[in-house]
C-alpha cells in the first residue's frame, strides 16, 4: 500500500503520529512518500525509526516550495505545503496508485478496503464535504457548482496516478487560481472544480469530519452520501481545533495523544507540540467518545 503526505518541519510530529497510527492497523508493507517542505533531520530521524520498527518503508521527496508561491493562502490553519499534491504526479514515481492523507488525521482501523476501491473511470475518489454542502449558505455557487453537484473534503483522496500523469493537475490549477480567484478553501477548492462531476464519491468512514459528527449528534437528516458505515477507519479533524490542542472534542482526540507519548526518543523540539491533558481533560474526552458510541452509534 502506497500512503502520501505533504509536511513541513511544524506538523512534523503529526506526521509520526499518522504513519504510527497506520502501521499500527496493518501487517502488510506500507510505503510512505512525504513531500518534504523542509522536515529537519532530526524530525525525520524519529519517523524514520518509527517505520523501521514496523513493516514499512519510507521516502522524503524535497518539494520547491517556490512552485506554489502563486496559489492563496487564505485560511491561517492551513498550510500552504497541502498544494504540493497538486504536482503528486510528478513527484511520486513508478507508482500507479496511492493514497493521500491530509496531516491532521488518526488512523482508527484498517484502510485496506479504501485502497482496494476499484476507481474504474476515475482518476480520484474521495469523501462528502457535510460543512461545505450544509454549514455554509451558497458557498459551492461561488465556485461554480450548483446542488447536482458534490463538493468533497480532500483531506483523503485515492488517487489513480496512472491517469492523473497524462492530466496535467498542476497547469489545470494554475488556470483555476484566476478564473475563481476568491476560493476560500485554497487546493480543496481547486480539486473540486477541475474534478467536478469527475470524482467517485465514497463512504465518509474513511473521511469523519467535525461537522459530520456535530449532524449526527443534531440528529439531523444525513444524505446517502454522508452517511457513514461504521466503524470509522479515519477521523479528519479539520478545522480550527486539532487534535494536539487540549480543546479538541472531536471522537478520539486523545488517542492520537496517547499515540504521541508512546513515541520513543523524540526530538527534544517536539515536546510543546501536543498538548497534554490533565486528567479531568482526559476524562472529558473519553466520556464524550462513550457518549459517542453508546448514544450515537459512532465509533
Amino acid at each position: 500500500m502506497n500512503i502520501v503526505f505533504c509536511c513541513d518541519e511544524k506538523y512534523s510530529p503529526y506526521l509520526a503520529v499518522n504513519i504510527l497510527s497506520i502501521l499500527n492497523h496493518h501487517k502488510i508493507m506500507m510505503n510512505f512518500y512525504v513531500l518534504d517542505l523542509g522536515i529537519s533531520s532530526e524530525s525525520k530521524e524519529c519517523i524514520i525509526n518509527i517505520v523501521d520498527n514496523h513493516r514499512g518503508s519510507i521516502e522524503f521527496i524535497p518539494i520547491n516550495e517556490d512552485d506554489f508561491s502563486e496559489f492563496p493562502q487564505t485560511i491561517s490553519h492551513i498550510s500552504k505545503t497541502t498544494y504540493a499534491r497538486l504536482k503528486i504526479a510528478d513527484y511520486v514515481k513508478n507508482v500507479d496508485k496511492v493514497i493521500y492523507l491530509d496531516i491532521d488525521l488518526l488512523i482508527a482501523g484498517s484502510i485496506i478496503d479504501l485502497w482496494n476501491i476499484n476507481l474504474d473511470k476515475y482518476h480520484i475518489a474521495a469523501c462528502f464535504d457535510s460543512f461545505v454542502e450544509y454549514g455554509l449558505d451558497n458557498y459551492k455557487a461561488k465556485i461554480g457548482f450548483d446542488e447536482s453537484n458534490s463538493y468533497f473534503n480532500a483531506g483523503v483522496l485515492l488517487i489513480d496516478l496512472n491517469k492523473l500523469k497524462n492530466f496535467d493537475l498542476y497547469t489545470k490549477a494554475i488556470v483555476c487560481i484566476k478564473e475563481y480567484p476568491y476560493i476560500e478553501f485554497q487546493d480543496q477548492d481547486i480539486l473540486n472544480i477541475i474534478f467536478k462531476n469527475k470524482v467517485k464519491i465514497i463512504n465518509t468512514k474513511y473521511n469523519f469530519q467535525p461537522y459530520l459528527r456535530y449532524r449526527i449528534l443534531k440528529k439531523q437528516q444525513l444524505s446517502d452520501q454522508e452517511r457513514p458505515n461504521f466503524p470509522i477507519s479515519i477521523f479528519h479533524y479539520c478545522g480550527e481545533d486539532k487534535p494536539w490542542h487540549s480543546k479538541c472534542n472531536h471522537t478520539k482526540s486523545q488517542l492520537f495523544i496517547k499515540l504521541f507519548n508512546s513515541i520513543n526518543n523524540k526530538p527534544q523540539h517536539w515536546l510543546n507540540k501536543v498538548a497534554q491533558n490533565d486528567y479531568r481533560q482526559i476524562f472529558k474526552k473519553l466520556k464524550n467518545d462513550f457518549k459517542d458510541r453508546i448514544k450515537f452509534g459512532i465509533y
